[in-house]
């Protein structure tokens, strides 16, 4: 055993409702900030990748982070039909939460 401690926890949510809860909480944070950057952060598999801040979070708040320290990192498949275009998708998505 060398070097600090890891805790792995996954988590899969598949209802719509519990995906909706979810991002409804997201968009609280500072989401904006995310959007100016999320065609870097989408995947060629369709992934949205971001990590949140374990201690914002402990204190009930939502912030997205680009550290590696004290994070969670999430990933979200994004389900997109041929000729659909995967940002329009997320903010429409977004925007009904």
């Amino acid at each position: 055993y060398h070097g600090s401690e890891i805790n792995l926890i996954t988590l899969k949510i598949g209802k719509n409702q519990d995906i909706r809860a979810f991002f409804g909480k997201l968009i609280q944070g500072n989401y904006p900030d995310i959007r100016q950057s999320i065609t870097k952060r989408i995947d060629s598999s369709n992934t949205l990748h971001f990590r949140l801040c374990v201690d914002a979070l402990i204190a009930k708040q939502i912030k997205f982070i680009d550290t590696k320290l004290k994070t969670i990192k999430c990933n979200v498949k994004i389900k997109v039909y041929p000729g659909q275009d995967i940002i329009q998708n997320l903010d429409t998505f977004i925007a009904s939460c």
